[in-house]
């Protein structure tokens, strides 16, 4: 067995400790969406020990400091590695000075609590130095969470996401030579390892198209979980990604893909996982959540029968995954109908502002679900600042939503 990254041939077996010999690659087990953010499936046929390794600093790192603002919300939240290991974020915070309500940086915030302040530490050593150690700690224990950073890095978001596709590819067996083209590595010439890595895929948001799968997006219950897709639509091959219920984009992997089936649309497969239970991947449980929507959507007075949503089908009040995005929109261009893959509609069909309006809907969405049982800030908090710390708060805040 080779490595998908270096093209070294993998030693069966577990690199021995204290070896550094890196010429030589040992078997590892990659997860396809990245462990630190939850994911959980995960396989040995894919890279090297020292891939994984290398692979880890290059990207996985900086994607998932992404998402640390959520992560460190949600209870019970699973993963493999490291089960206790709390994730750290900064943001901003409010604490009583002088019975005035005041908001101040927080540097470090972890499990929902502020560890560290240095904007709080200034004030209170202007304020004097006595008994100013447990002044701070005092404060720290008192301050509660406005909102957290959320700092979305197109690129190193770009790459994670395409890592996960380009993964999850190849895990269900896809020849790594149909899909190589997106993904340009750079090995050193000593050992051949692994110094660079560019996904160069194109990654498309996905936006609902109808009203039926705007109902299922944005008006039922909200569900933390992951999802992943793999299909094929005519020589393109694509991966659906929906992180943490919220964000969702497809991924292209090949305009030339060629299994030897003279069919337009095929699935090779599909994953779904809850983010705060142990139960495994359960396609069953999925297609029961999807029929209760759909069920809801009936009793909201639409009909539900023979429904086109563009992340499935539903045929005669049954759920069928192998009809997704079967029946694309249609355009009208000059005079004529033609048929549009969905993806390719999203970019045509909407502009940059309808998907940054979805976006930041489902945001909100994941931010309501994760502070539901601890508000972000309440109204008498808010208006017991000053002036300047509110018009601060609301513009901080807001920024922190758009930028999603």
């Amino acid at each position: 067995m080779y490595c998908n990254y270096c093209n070294k041939e993998i030693i069966d077996a577990k690199r021995p400790k204290g070896n550094t010999d890196y010429s030589k690659v040992y078997r590892s087990s990659e997860h396809i969406i990245q462990n630190a953010i939850g994911g959980r499936l995960e396989s040995e046929k894919i890279c090297c020990d020292r891939c994984n390794f290398h692979l880890e600093e290059l990207i996985d790192k900086s994607f998932c400091d992404i998402f640390v603002p959520f992560i460190s919300n949600i209870n019970n939240f699973k993963k493999t590695n490291n089960s206790n290991n709390a994730p750290k974020c900064s943001g901003y915070a409010i604490y009583n000075e002088g019975n005035k309500n005041k908001m101040v940086f927080a540097d470090v915030i972890k499990k929902s609590k502020v560890k560290k302040s240095n904007e709080l530490i200034k004030i209170e050593k202007e304020a004097g130095t006595k008994n100013l150690d447990e002044r701070i700690k005092n404060c720290l224990n008192e301050m509660r969470v406005a909102f957290k950073n959320f700092n979305l890095d197109n690129n190193y978001f770009k790459q994670g996401i395409s890592k996960i596709a380009y993964n999850y590819a190849i895990y269900l067996g896809i020849n790594i030579k149909n899909i190589s083209n997106v993904c340009d590595v750079t090995l050193d010439s000593e050992n051949k390892e692994l110094i660079s890595i560019n996904f160069n895929t194109i990654v498309i948001p996905f936006v609902p198209g109808n009203a039926f799968d705007d109902f299922l997006e944005l008006h039922t219950k909200f569900t933390l979980f992951h999802n992943l897709i793999l299909f094929r639509y005519g020589k393109e091959l694509w991966c659906y990604i929906n992180l943490f219920n919220t964000f969702q984009f497809y991924v292209r992997l090949s305009d030339n893909y060629d299994d030897g089936e003279n069919i337009r649309y095929k699935i090779y497969g599909q994953e779904f996982q809850y983010m705060q239970s142990n139960m495994n991947t359960n396609h069953n449980i999925y297609s029961d959540i999807i029929m209760e929507k759909a069920k809801e959507y009936t009793a909201s007075g639409y009909k539900y029968v023979d429904t086109l949503s563009y992340n499935f089908y539903i045929k005669q009040n049954k759920l069928n995954n192998y009809f997704r995005i079967e029946n694309p929109l249609r355009k009208f261009d000059k005079g004529e109908y033609e048929i549009i893959f969905y993806p390719w509609w999203i970019i045509q069909a909407k502009d940059k502002e309808e998907i940054i309006e979805y976006t930041t809907k489902k945001y909100i969405q994941l931010n309501q679900y994760l502070i539901k049982d601890n508000p972000t800030i309440l109204d008498s908090e808010l208006f017991s600042m000053s002036k300047e710390d509110r018009e601060k708060f609301v513009e901080l805040y807001l920024k922190s939503i758009k930028s999603s």
